[in-house]
């Protein structure tokens, strides 16, 4: 057994000096490749053209969550579900002209295609009414002018989304006020009658006191979804740090893949000169 032992460590250390022995035979040659992967980084690093991130955060347009005024939440309920918005900001279809020229994509192929896939939409965590919005551009200007753009963009269609809405509550308005009208035009005869205390009498008051407050509430949902657009919840932030090209991760890449081919070199060359003799 101890025999065994000592063959083994006899083994390992022959093993040890022939790793020794290739880093002093081949350190030339993978330090060569070393150099050229360094430069090869550099290189990659100095042409490759910066770009810069820039982040929003959007609070979904919203509408007043109940017709009574004293149940209104008051974040109200979004007009979409954020899932939904996200989706929509992937089609190319919702990008139009304004779009594409503010996210510097004029002229060029499939604009369209390639704004939605530039665009890095989520919900953010924890908030199921805003969704956080991320681009990358060529410059820090760029990158803000896209995103104000897409935010605009969201306003319009989380507006037109609303309409219906606010549209239906004004056309009841419209009828409920004019049975109002109707109902005090029957309270003021029945006045001037002298049956103020008929059954008749009592039932429109409660109808004119109901309908009052109908209208009262629907203007409210109508105010309340008018000045719950669509907004940011902070400003638009753009780093004035370049997000690619990456310098460190690429001179790291470099450097290990300098080292790493200029060993395969070097066992490519032992190889063939053992064969040769």
């Amino acid at each position: 057994m101890t025999e065994q032992y000592s063959t083994q460590a006899f083994e390992d250390e022959i093993s040890l000096k022939d790793i020794v022995g290739f880093i002093q035979e081949s350190w030339k040659t993978i330090l060569f490749t070393t150099i050229l992967g360094l430069l090869g980084a550099l290189a990659y690093i100095w042409l490759t053209p910066k770009t810069y991130e820039g982040t929003m955060q959007v609070q979904m347009s919203q509408l007043a969550s109940g017709s009574n005024k004293n149940s209104v939440s008051p974040l109200g309920v979004n007009i979409e579900d954020p899932l939904v918005l996200i989706a929509r900001l992937k089609m190319p279809s919702i990008y139009d002209q304004t779009n594409i020229d503010a996210c510097s994509l004029t002229g060029k192929p499939n604009a369209s295609e390639r704004l939605a896939k530039k665009v890095n939409a989520t919900q953010l965590k924890g908030n199921n009414a805003v969704v956080e919005v991320k681009i990358e551009n060529g410059s820090v200007e760029q990158v803000t002018q896209c995103l104000e753009s897409i935010f605009e963009k969201i306003k319009v269609t989380q507006k037109a989304i609303k309409e219906p809405f606010l549209e239906e509550a004004k056309q009841k308005i419209t009828a409920y006020e004019a049975k109002l009208k109707e109902s005090k035009s029957v309270i003021a005869r029945a006045d001037k009658s002298n049956s103020a205390l008929s059954a008749a009498y009592l039932a429109t008051r409660d109808e004119v006191r109901q309908l009052s407050d109908e209208i009262m509430d629907l203007n409210d949902f109508i105010s309340a979804g008018e000045n719950r657009r669509a907004k940011l919840i902070s400003p638009i932030y753009v780093s004035d740090r370049p997000v690619s090209p990456k310098k460190l991760i690429g001179l790291i890449i470099g450097l290990l893949g300098g080292i790493f081919l200029g060993i395969l070199f070097a066992m490519a060359k032992r190889a063939i000169a053992t064969y040769r003799s």
